[in-house]
């Protein structure tokens, strides 16, 4: 990880050359070698699931140096990536690049949810919000009865330039607005149903984005548990996150003086 990630930004590269001839090596024989290429390009929604990963990771191994290396993605994508108005941007550091697409939206807000539930800091769930209500509002269509995994009006060409609902960016986006209802805007939870109900038949095709619609939907029509932490420390926080409970909002709030 340590070739993907730059541990003092919070920066995540998407991939490393596959370098055959290095990697068929032993390791005590790749220490003299160069490290094959990393592309350095930051993807939002890539970034978004490795702090995800990581923050479930940093509770299961006790392990606080995996929290604050999360905590410090997020803070680099919100920081440069993130606009209240058009989404988030899809590649960092591109001011006029890719903004908006579905997938990025999902990951980024599912991944501060995460960051709230596991620290307590509530500041994360403003923006988790905020790109929510962007797909609400710029992605859905009435003409397609569903949500579009891109803005309408971005001009490409071809096959590219026509709008569709995507299975796995409509479980994505659905499961973040579910788990903000329970915090935030219980109003997500019929967005959440909207977008969901947009997939009457299940296609052979789907493939592997059936796994994040199935969560989804998996977490809209059964029952939640709500862990209640009232100033909890952080053991307390990292083993209600550790805890495997498939179904779970975790609140966090401060005890009243005298109370």
């Amino acid at each position: 990880l340590r070739n993907v990630c730059d541990l003092k930004s919070g920066a995540v590269f998407p991939s490393q050359a596959a370098d055959q001839e290095y990697y068929g090596l032993p390791p005590e024989k790749r220490k003299g070698r160069t490290h094959p290429a990393v592309d350095r390009t930051i993807l939002s929604g890539t970034a978004a699931l490795t702090a995800s990963v990581f923050l479930r990771a940093s509770a299961l191994l006790g392990r606080r140096d995996l929290e604050e290396f999360a905590l410090k993605t997020l803070d680099l994508l919100l920081r440069e990536g993130f606009d209240a108005k058009r989404g988030m941007a899809h590649v960092l550091g591109e001011e006029a690049g890719l903004r908006g697409l579905a997938r990025d939206q999902g990951l980024v807000s599912g991944a501060l949810v995460d960051a709230y539930e596991l620290t307590g800091r509530a500041a994360y769930l403003e923006p988790a919000l905020t790109l929510i209500q962007f797909c609400r509002d710029r992605l859905w269509s009435e003409t397609e009865k569903g949500l579009l995994d891109r803005p309408p009006g971005v001009d490409e060409l071809g096959e590219l330039s026509k709008k569709r609902k995507n299975l796995a960016d409509a479980g994505l986006v659905a499961e973040a607005a579910l788990r903000l209802a329970g915090h935030l805007d219980p109003s997500l939870r019929e967005f959440a149903r909207n977008v969901l109900g947009a997939f009457p038949d299940l296609l052979d095709d789907y493939g592997h984005g059936t796994v994040e619609y199935a969560a989804a939907c998996d977490l809209l029509e059964r029952p939640v548990t709500e862990v209640d932490l009232i100033g909890a420390t952080p053991e307390w926080s990292r083993a209600a996150v550790a805890s495997f409970v498939p179904r779970r909002v975790i609140r966090h709030s401060i005890p009243e003086k005298g109370s």
